[in-house]
C-alpha cells in the first residue's frame, strides 16, 4: 500500500505522522519549509496531550526540556488573578496532574528525532503542496516537484490550510 501522506511538519503533523509509524503504517510527511520551523510558537501542553505522547516516548523527553506548572490561572490585565485551579486535585486522574511549559520549536526536534527510527516514514523539507484531487479511494497529490497517489491526504498545515481550501 503507498504511504498515507501528511501536510506540514509541524507538532500535530508529525505527531500525527509518528502514531500511525508506531502501528506499522507507511506514512510520508511533506513540509514547504525547509527544515523544522524554529518560530516562537504556542508552548503549553495539558495532561490529554502528555498522556497521549506518552506511548511514544515524547512525554518523557520532553520534561528533560521543559517546565511543569502545578497551577492554571485566568488573569485580566486590570483586576489580575480571576480563578486559579490546583491541578494537582486530578492526580487521581492522569500521570500529569499539571501543565507543560515547552516551546513548539523544541518539540518538534523531539517528535521528528522519534519519527526516524521508523523506516516507513519520511518527511520531505522543500515540498510544497500546490494541488490534491479525490478519486474515490485516493488522492492524486501535486506538489512543487512531482505529481502522486496517496490513499489518505491529512491537513496538518496549519490556519491558512492548502488541504483545507
Amino acid at each position: 500500500m503507498k504511504p498515507i501522506t501528511i501536510v506540514g511538519a509541524g507538532p500535530v503533523g508529525l505527531a500525527t505522522a509518528l502514531s500511525l509509524a508506531h502501528q506499522g503504517i507507511a506514512v510520508q510527511v511533506i513540509e514547504q519549509e525547509p527544515a523544522l520551523t524554529m518560530d516562537q510558537r504556542a508552548g503549553s501542553y495539558h495532561p490529554p496531550t502528555l498522556e497521549m505522547l506518552a506511548p511514544y516516548g515524547v512525554t518523557d523527553e520532553m520534561h528533560k526540556h521543559g517546565i511543569k506548572v502545578p497551577r492554571w490561572q485566568i488573569r485580566d490585565r486590570k483586576a489580575g488573578v480571576i480563578v486559579e485551579w490546583d491541578l494537582g486535585l486530578i492526580a487521581d486522574l492522569t500521570p500529569y496532574p499539571y501543565r507543560f511549559h515547552l516551546e513548539q520549536h523544541r518539540l518538534t526536534p523531539i517528535l521528528f528525532e522519534k519519527l526516524q527510527a521508523f523506516p516507513h516514514a519520511m518527511v520531505y523539507f522543500g515540498t510544497q503542496l500546490i494541488d490534491a484531487q479525490q478519486h474515490g479511494d485516493s488522492v492524486t497529490v501535486t506538489t512543487n516537484s512531482e505529481t502522486f497517489e496517496t490513499p489518505w491526504l491529512i491537513g496538518c498545515d496549519g490556519g491558512r490550510s492548502t488541504v483545507r481550501k
